[in-house]
């Protein structure tokens, strides 16, 4: 099942920093729940269940995360090292990355955002707020403790630039998935 793809293009075009923002900030979170969608996709292909069948069973699992290693683990199993493992290998190896504790989606799902101002005070702003214009090297603090980032605890950050990027890449693994579906 294919979903939308956001246009990045039409994104970065928008005259409004803020609204360029929240939309990359849609984008990712509608590209990420299209690749966790993928979860019962691989599951079908590996298990060889009816599609309603396998869902109540992998819908057991309510944690994404669960998901999608129950998922990796019937198409490791199924392919058991043959000719297709290895790029299984590294197909699973991107998506964990992308919807890890370590990824942007992890980032942006978990975590509130705020303006974190240059002299070292958590705003009461939102984070669109932070002027963008001209200011490509910009970066958003996403957190969620705003007395650990005070105190000097490095915060976890994005910019808009790095979130575009993820999403092409979100839209290239998905791209990646269906294609090794579609051959297995």
């Amino acid at each position: 099942m294919s979903h939308h793809i956001p246009d990045l293009d039409a994104i970065q075009k928008l005259p409004d920093p803020e609204i360029q923002f929240y939309a990359v900030v849609g984008a990712v979170v509608s590209l990420t729940a299209a690749l966790e969608l993928k979860y019962l996709d691989i599951f079908v292909k590996a298990t060889g269940l009816k599609r309603d069948t396998a869902g109540k069973v992998i819908y057991k699992a309510k944690n994404s995360s669960l998901q999608r290693d129950m998922a990796i683990i019937a198409m490791n199993d199924y392919l058991k090292s043959g000719p297709l493992f290895q790029e299984w290998k590294t197909l699973s190896d991107k998506v964990i990355a992308a919807t890890g504790q370590g990824g942007l989606r992890h980032l942006i799902a978990h975590n509130t955002v705020t303006k974190f101002e240059e002299d070292g005070c958590i705003g009461g702003h939102t984070l669109g707020s932070l002027p963008l214009a001209g200011n490509a090297e910009a970066t958003f603090h996403v957190f969620q403790n705003q007395q650990k980032v005070i105190a000097g605890y490095t915060s976890r950050k994005a910019a808009l630039h790095q979130l575009l990027a993820f999403c092409r890449d979100l839209t290239s693994l998905s791209a990646d998935l269906e294609s090794f579906l579609a051959r297995t």
